[in-house]
């Protein structure tokens, strides 16, 4: 119901309660005029409105002031100014909004309470809310008139009590809009200072704004960059899958065929097993510890003809000498007899001289004392005696000087003779000694395996900036002067400090024989000269070096003392390389054999691969040297159009070498000042001839393969630009090419699978990493402490090397402790 159905409401009830206080009634036509006038809610609301119209103007809006109604007005005066409130108030309503006030009701009243009349009799309740009962109608209009006029007093009164109340309302009014203008002012003061907060909160907001955007584009930038990184890595990852299922195929593949061939062999050795076991038994089982024991004999054998192939040589050397003894006392004691023929020729001589005297002296006498014949005859026969005494002393003399020339020449030719005899035995028993000395020394090196490796330590420089490594020794466990294993010490991170070092060590690394810095060249040489002997034997030889760049490969391989006195203050007196010392060791081993009846030719060839091109050392410098080819053969290194030189003597193979390395190619680098840019191959064919009769020869051809390998260096340390870093760029290719077809074949693969042919450095190897090949290699290791990763680098590319065991395959010197 609205407040104006309650006001109209209210207002009949008040004209019923009237009209029956009259005595007549009020005729049914006379109708009440709608009020004119506002209520005081009405004007409440208007001026309402018109506060907030005005409010309008500095900045109020509707949403945002909380409208209120004439009764909380009211609240708010009585509350906040302190005013007198009315009586009539203090029924206060719980709703929001303003209420109409009627005729006859309290103004302030929201509780719908028929007014009550001034007298003591009251209207009964309609039956329904829209009219009156129908007994009440006929004593209405009967007192309808009655009570006019005292309704007409009656409403007088209640305009009186009414003016009163607008008045007090006028007045709280008045005070209600004097609170409101205070307010206003308050809240005008308020909401510039709002404003202000405002202006610093927008500006805050900007800054904020700005900020964001910021930060916004950072993270679009961000997210760009780790979209395209997700992208990378999930391209990455897709290749990575891609490759690993590649590989995952082909060696499931290759791992299938292995399991394959494993199961035929070892159903194949199961079968032949059976056979064995059912054939042999306990015979089989016997004849394997008899085949043991036999080669624990053989071995103690071999070790016990070791010994006396020396104790031999010995006594042959002391039997010769004690021969070339005994001709020399017969050569005194012939000299001896000589002197004593020509004492006993010119005693000779002497006799006849005296007997032609003494024969004048008897002519002299026998003239001078011709008259006494007696006496003459008697000096003549005296003298006759004495000459016949003397002719046949000088008989005497001339037989004994005869028997004794004839003794001493039997003694001559009987010496000769023995000495002849014993030459030749000598040299049987030389020719039976070289032939075991031969066939226990290749049973040696097939014990060693035909592939090798050895490890040297470049003694550390003169410069005091220079920190050397403090290598761990390990002791060979069959020498205990040499070493056979070293173990490096390392520097890692703190896993929880930063910039804190922990120190480490690596596990040891193991080969045949590793040189301390103190060794020089001729220990190195003295350990693989048996390997420039089995050269001479008919083998094929090769010894490389590898390492880091300033490691001393060079230093190792070529190095060559000045002959003339003019000695560089940095090398060593008298400490030759491997390539000196084996020059050398073969034209004295040419010289040796040959009295045992070989005939040996050398011919030699230096090539360089620079740039993975092959050429030739020894041609004439040119602009654009002449490339070689290598043949693609299994079992000799063989060069296609290319002749090699014949080396007649020590000189010509020294000045091969000579101008060899005059043409080789060599930079300055950070690390080097005389840089190795190319690896150099020194390749020497020697064949031998002994005549065995009957026009039968038997020949040995042997190949010497020294390789200098360039050094793997760090183009960043090495500060090597354009050309040099591009060779260097070469040198790693081909080095680490290398390392991979070493890992390959010490893996088991066969030659036919691993690429050799990429790189004509492996194409150079290939034969002698042949099972026909004796390889011994040096992995050169510098002492500084600065090149320790190249260093470990180094050691583990050995190993891999080592691990190449096609051929032999025997015990190694293997570490025995700590020094």
């Amino acid at each position: 119901m609205s407040d104006s159905q309650s006001n109209a409401r209210a207002q009949q009830s008040a004209m019923s309660q009237t009209a029956n206080g009259v005595k007549r009634p009020l005729s049914q036509s006379v109708s009440q005029p709608d009020p004119k006038r506002k209520t005081l809610a009405e004007k409440a609301g208007d001026f309402s409105g018109r506060a907030n119209n005005s409010g309008a103007g500095y900045g109020f809006n509707r949403s945002t002031v909380k409208g209120f109604s004439l009764k909380d007005v009211a609240k708010s005066s009585t509350t906040g100014t302190g005013l007198p409130t009315s009586r009539h108030t203090s029924n206060a309503s719980n709703s929001s909004y303003a209420s109409s006030v009627g005729p006859g009701n309290r103004p302030t009243s929201r509780s719908h309470i028929r007014a009550r009349s001034t007298t003591s009799t009251r209207a009964a309740r309609p039956a329904t809310s829209m009219g009156t009962r129908e007994d009440n109608k006929v004593q209405t209009g009967q007192n309808g008139q009655n009570g006019q006029n005292g309704q007409n007093g009656q409403n007088a009164t209640d305009i009186d009590e009414r003016l009163g109340k607008f008045e007090n309302e006028f007045q709280m009014m008045k005070a209600l809009m004097d609170t409101a203008a205070m307010d206003k002012d308050r809240h005008v003061e308020e909401l510039d200072i709002a404003k202000r907060r405002v202006t610093q909160l927008e500006a805050r907001k900007a800054e904020l704004q700005d900020d964001l955007d910021d930060a916004k584009r950072g993270l679009l930038a961000a997210t760009r960059d780790v979209q395209y990184l997700k992208d990378d890595l999930e391209k990455q990852r897709r290749n990575h899958e891609d490759d690993c299922e590649i590989l995952v195929r082909k060696h499931t593949r290759e791992l299938d065929e292995e399991r394959r061939l494993l199961s035929i062999e070892k159903e194949k050795h199961q079968a032949l097993l059976h056979q064995f076991e059912d054939k042999c038994g306990r015979e089989a089982e016997a004849q394997r510890e008899q085949l043991e024991r036999e080669l624990a004999e053989q071995r103690s054998r071999v070790s016990s003809l070791r010994q006396e192939k020396d104790l031999e040589v010995q006594r042959l050397n002391l039997q010769l000498q004690e021969r070339q003894l005994q001709l020399k006392n017969a050569d005194e004691e012939l000299r001896k007899a000589k002197d004593q023929i020509e004492d006993h020729e010119h005693t000779i001589l002497r006799l006849n001289a005296k007997v032609k005297q003494l024969e004048e002296n008897a002519k002299s006498l026998q003239e001078a004392y011709g008259s006494s014949e007696n006496r003459k005859d008697h000096q003549i026969g005296d003298m006759s005696r004495q000459l016949q005494e003397l002719e046949r002393r000088a008989e005497a003399a001339e037989r004994a000087a005869e028997d004794a020339k004839k003794a001493a020449k039997k003694t001559i030719e009987a010496s000769h003779e023995d000495v002849e005899k014993y030459k030749l035995q000598l040299k049987e028993k030389l020719v039976k000694e070289e032939e075991k000395r031969h066939k226990l020394f290749e049973q040696v090196q097939d014990l060693k395996g035909n592939v090798r490796v050895m490890c040297r330590i470049r003694p550390p420089g003169r410069d005091p900036s220079e920190v050397p490594v403090d290598f761990e020794y390990l002791e060979s466990e069959y020498d205990e002067d040499k070493f056979a294993g070293v173990v490096i010490p390392t520097e890692k991170d703190h896993p929880q400090e930063e910039g804190r070092k922990v120190a480490g060590r690596t596990p040891p690394f193991n080969f045949e024989r590793i040189f301390d810095p103190q060794c020089t060249n001729k220990d190195v040489f003295d350990e693989i000269s048996q390997l420039v002997q089995s050269v001479m034997d008919g083998k094929r030889v090769c010894i490389f070096c590898y390492g880091q760049t300033g490691s001393g490969k060079t230093y190792t391989m070529s190095n060559q003392s000045p002959r003339d006195g003019d000695q560089d203050e940095d090398e060593e007196d008298g400490d030759d390389g491997i390539i000196p010392r084996a020059k050398e060791m073969i034209f004295r081993e040419v010289e040796r054999l040959r009295a045992l009846g070989w005939e040996y030719s050398v011919e030699g060839s230096y090539l360089e691969v620079y740039k993975n091109k092959l050429y030739d050392l020894l041609a004439p410098r040119e602009a654009t040297p002449r490339t070689l080819e290598v043949k693609k053969v299994s079992d000799e290194l063989e060069i296609k159009d290319h002749d090699f030189t014949p080396l007649r003597t020590e000189d010509d193979l020294e000045y091969m070498v000579r101008t060899a390395e005059t043409n080789r190619h060599v930079a300055e680098t950070n690390m080097n000042r005389a840089s190795s840019r190319s690896h150099s191959i020194l390749v020497l064919k020697i064949r031998g001839r002994k005549a065995l009769g009957d026009g039968k020869y038997k020949t040995r051809e042997g190949t010497l393969n020294l390789i200098d390998l360039a050094g793997s260096e760090s183009v960043g340390r090495s500060g090597a630009t354009g050309d040099v870093a591009e060779e260097g760029r070469q040198i790693n290719m081909s080095l680490t090419h290398l390392g991979t077809v070493l890992k390959q074949l010490g893996e088991g693969r066969k030659k036919e699978s691993v690429d050799f042919s990429s790189y004509t450095l492996t194409q150079l190897l290939r034969p002698s990493l042949g099972e026909k090949c004796r390889t011994l290699m040096f992995v050169m290791v510098s002492p500084l402490k600065e090149n320790t990763k190249e260093t470990i680098s180094s050691l583990k590319f050995a190993e891999n090397a080592q691990k190449v065991k096609q051929g032999g395959g025997g015990p190694k010197n293997g570490p025995k402790k700590t020094r």
